[in-house]
C-alpha cells in the first residue's frame, strides 16, 4: 500500500472510532438524562430531529478529536522512537528594559 493510502486509512479508521465514541457519549447523556435532555426531547414533537442533532454533534466532534490526535501522534521521521512527544524547550534570556515609574 502506498504511503498516502495508509494515511487515508489511518484517518478513516480513527474517524470511525471517534464516531463510535461520540455515539456512546450521546447515549450516556440520554441514559443519565443530563440536563434533562431525554425528558425534554422525548415529550417534544421534534424528538427525532433533536436526537439526530445530538448524535450528529457528538459524532462529528469526537470523530474530529480522535482523528486529529492520531495525526498528531504520527512520527516526524520514519525512525523516530518517540512519536508525538513534544521536544523539551530550552529557556533563553531576553533583555527587557524597565519602565520608569
Amino acid at each position: 500500500m502506498t504511503k498516502s493510502g495508509s494515511v487515508v486509512r489511518l484517518l478513516m479508521v480513527n474517524w470511525a472510532l471517534g464516531i463510535l465514541l461520540g455515539f456512546a457519549f450521546a447515549t450516556l447523556v440520554l441514559v443519565f438524562d443530563l440536563g434533562g435532555i431525554w425528558s425534554l426531547a422525548s415529550r417534544s414533537d421534534f424528538a427525532l430531529i433533536a436526537f439526530g442533532l445530538l448524535y450528529g454533534g457528538f459524532a462529528v466532534t469526537c470523530g474530529g478529536v480522535v482523528c486529529a490526535s492520531a495525526v498528531m501522534r504520527l512520527p516526524v521521521e520514519e525512525n523516530d522512537p518517540t512519536p508525538g512527544l513534544p521536544a523539551i524547550a530550552e529557556p533563553s534570556l531576553a533583555h527587557v528594559r524597565r519602565k520608569g515609574l
